[in-house]
């Protein structure tokens, strides 16, 4: 429905206010009109304007303090104030008092009409200004949580090799607080001394091109906690152009579990080989289920998008849902595991959609891990839900659906267990 500007003209001259609704309403414009000051804050107490033409000398109620109404209720309104009795003091007055402008009687019909549209591009431009502001608020609200909520750190560094952007899963990995790890030098700070001559060389090449040995790839890398502790790391990276230089963006996970994991594994299994060769067949399975494991995880996170979609690079299923309940957005990882499209997915109940894919339970716990298990697919999954407000109203607008494919995990340790079991059977023997 097409919006239609609304003007309000206050004169005690009937003949000056029917003479301005006849030639506004002629430009396609609303028009209401009043006589006199009480008049005009009337209209303004239950209607709103988008300009008012006010004639400053009235009686009893003038044009200075139906402006002094307007200021004190911060009533969103533009003012052109209108007189006869005209002086340069007269008119910085009403410029201080306000006014978007200042008319002096009489006055030519297309120098109102340049004066009106004038006015009228002005509050455009302003409430143009208001609403980016308010959707660069209300994106900047989502992103945060999204990123508080992901069990990956999210580091970005800039041009200068400084970190300007780490999440609170990088406070969890690395010990730092945000407060701590901004403005500091990346790899100074987070890297093993060892690498810092190689970092430094390949960070100049990635200064001048955006590219790198690392960039868009997964790698495994030593990194250094606050305490001085070392371990392992999976990285992804990518990079982006900001203001004309180029940053750095990371995904890192802490893979000292599941080095851990890998390792008792390894060790297990060759004190089985050793032990007795008829067990020789077992092992071989176990390897190849390794490995399996190995290219699994490989092409996981292969998988894993650039910067720009920045949930896509997770692995776990990200739902972003309204306060209804109904999927505004979702990454990759929900559609593959659905089978469903991006188009598909979107509006749908989330609970009811998870339900209809063999996924059921109540989200409605804040932040607390949900262990479900998928009976289609024999996996299991840990789901989490995050709240946020809409910033403009202060009320819950909206949740984030976290689900984690935890099957990995868990058949890690049942293998170890199996293996252990058997072995403790040799030594009986």
């Amino acid at each position: 429905m097409t919006y239609t500007t609304k003007i309000l003209i206050v004169d005690d001259e009937r003949r000056m206010c029917d003479s301005l609704k006849t030639l506004l309403s002629g430009q396609g414009y609303e028009i209401h009109t009043g006589n006199s000051g009480k008049e005009a804050i009337d209209y303004i107490a239950k209607n709103r304007f988008d300009l008012v033409l006010l004639d400053i000398v009235m009686p009893e109620i003038d044009g200075h303090r139906v402006m002094e109404y307007i200021n004190s209720e911060a009533i969103e309104t533009l003012v052109i104030l209108m007189t006869g009795h005209a002086s340069i003091q007269s008119a910085i007055e009403a410029l201080r008092s306000g006014a978007y402008d200042y008319l002096r009687k009489p006055f030519e019909h297309e120098e109102l009409l340049k004066r009106v549209q004038n006015a009228l591009d002005h509050k455009r431009l302003i409430n143009d200004r208001k609403r980016a502001e308010e959707a660069l608020r209300e994106s900047e609200e989502k992103f945060r949580v999204i990123s508080a909520s992901a069990q990956d750190a999210i580091v970005m560094m800039d041009n200068e090799e400084k970190i300007s952007y780490w999440n609170e899963a990088g406070e969890k990995i690395f010990g730092y607080s945000s407060e701590e790890a901004i403005g500091k030098e990346l790899h100074i700070l987070l890297a093993p001394e060892r690498y810092h001559v190689d970092y430094r060389k390949g960070f100049d090449r990635f200064k001048v091109t955006g590219e790198g040995p690392c960039v868009g790839k997964t790698l495994e890398w030593r990194a250094v906690k606050k305490d001085g502790t070392e371990f392992p790391i999976e990285i992804s990276m990518s990079s982006v152009r900001i203001k004309g230089a180029w940053n750095a963006i990371g995904i890192v996970r802490d893979i000292t579990e599941r080095k851990k994991l890998e390792g008792s594994l390894i060790f297990t299994e060759n004190l089985l080989v050793d032990k007795t060769k008829n067990l020789e067949a077992a092992y071989e399975a176990l390897l190849r289920k390794d490995e399996e494991l190995r290219n699994l995880f490989r092409q996981v996170e292969v998988a894993k998008r650039e910067w720009e979609r920045t949930m896509d690079c997770i692995e776990d299923i990200v739902i972003l849902a309204d306060k209804e309940g109904k999927i505004m957005r979702c990454n990759k990882a929900l559609a593959q595991f659905t089978a469903r499209s991006y188009q598909e997915i979107v509006g749908k109940d989330y609970e009811q959609f998870l339900v209809e894919h063999g996924i059921k339970a109540n989200f409605s716990s804040y932040g607390r891990d949900i262990e479900l298990f998928h009976e289609r697919t024999g996996r299991w999954f840990l789901g989490k839900s995050y709240h946020f407000d809409d910033i403009r109203e202060g009320v819950r607008s909206g949740s984030v659906i976290i689900i984690h494919d935890s099957t990995k995990l868990r058949k890690l340790k049942k293998t170890i267990n199996e293996l252990e079991g058997r072995n403790t059977d040799i030594d009986r023997l």
